[in-house]
């Protein structure tokens, strides 16, 4: 039986509070995800993270989760053990309280409100969202195929929008791949961290499924991190290296890997489902199945490294603006030269990291 695992991910820093630091974060900046967040902040979309659990009563958290369930025989339950699976949930929907740490969909547990154009008027409200918890990995950080697929089922019976994975491994599963399927063809988006074994080793599995969206991670230099896989399965490519979230015992931290890279692209797509999902909204670019998504990410990502695709970060770094206000893809288009000169200017209000790191 083969056991999957979260990629082998790197504490930079821990923090017990983050009362100096309040900063959105490098990648966040980078991205441009304030002006984003005027057309969408995530309200209303279910997104399942797959990992080792979540601290469920983690005070940035605090409204977001629906629904909690262990997969893995673990004597504590869904609750995490490890940190992993708590900062994965809060990349994604930390919610934006002035304090500690803030999601990619910040809103993603309050309500839609129906036929409206900001956040500033207040109409009918259709539904909330939110994240659902599966521990689908033990306190050990490994997990059989059969208990992820069932965390995957499980995902689905809860109609969640999006499924996030920030775990892999060798080889293939039948019963995983046959989830997975059924997953996207019940209209979830599935996405997943291509793996952290750098130039050397091929994609992970299930990101090297073709029907999956697999996520490389760029450090903080604007191109591919050392550590992220390669492979011409990888479709977009998101910031993964030193990402604030929140971590277990109430705790934040900054962590390094494709498996922060993931839950960043599951935001983002949160964000897009949010504004789809508005009554009313008429779109001339639907995004209602795994492709639909996939061409719309990809389309407007923006171009990394070699022009055009190439295996270290697929089409380009996501790109959540254009994605919201359909810009022209040549519109979007940044060498790399300038995403570093943003990126220095994001850095330069940010307090450094220590120098020294740890594999987990």
């Amino acid at each position: 039986m083969t056991d999957y695992r979260n990629p082998p991910w790197h504490y930079e820093q821990i923090f017990s509070s983050l009362s100096d630091v309040e900063d959105i974060g490098w990648g966040k900046r980078l991205t441009h995800l304030p002006e984003a967040w005027k057309s969408s902040r995530g309200a209303g979309v279910t997104v399942a993270v797959l990992d080792t659990g979540c601290q469920l009563d983690h005070p940035d958290l605090k409204g977001q989760i629906l629904g909690a369930k262990d997969f893995s025989g673990s004597a504590y339950g869904p609750d995490d053990q490890q940190g992993h699976g708590t900062h994965c949930a809060g990349i994604i929907a930390a919610i934006n309280d002035e304090h500690g740490a803030v999601g990619v969909a910040p809103d993603l547990g309050k309500p839609i409100p129906s036929n409206f154009s900001d956040y500033t008027t207040h109409r009918t409200y259709i539904e909330r969202g939110g994240l659902y918890i599966g521990k689908v990995l033990g306190d050990n950080g490994l997990g059989a195929h059969e208990k992820i697929a069932r965390g995957i089922n499980w995902s689905v019976e809860q109609k969640v929008d999006i499924i996030s994975m920030s775990l892999g491994g060798g080889g293939t599963s039948r019963v995983m791949t046959e989830a997975i399927d059924q997953a996207i063809k019940a209209g979830v988006f599935v996405i997943c961290a291509a793996g952290n074994d750098g130039s050397d080793v091929s994609v992970n599995y299930p990101a090297s499924l073709d029907q999956t969206i697999a996520v490389a991670a760029i450090g903080e230099s604007a191109v591919v991190a050392e550590y992220s896989s390669r492979g011409p399965e990888v479709d977009i490519a998101a910031p993964g290296s030193k990402i604030l979230s929140t971590f277990i015992n109430g705790g934040y931290a900054h962590l390094s890997g494709t498996s922060m890279a993931t839950p960043f692209v599951a935001g983002v797509a949160a964000l897009i489902v949010s504004k789809h999902k508005r009554a009313g909204e008429v779109s001339s670019t639907p995004v209602s199945n795994q492709e639909q998504l996939r061409e719309h990410m990809t389309r407007h990502a923006i171009d990394l490294g070699k022009e055009g695709f190439d295996c270290e970060t697929g089409y380009g770094l996501i790109n959540p603006v254009g994605l919201l206000n359909k810009t022209k893809p040549e519109d979007d288009k940044i060498d790399v030269e300038r995403l570093k000169e943003l990126l220095s200017e994001a850095l330069s209000i940010v307090e450094d990291s220590t120098d020294g790191t740890a594999t987990g």
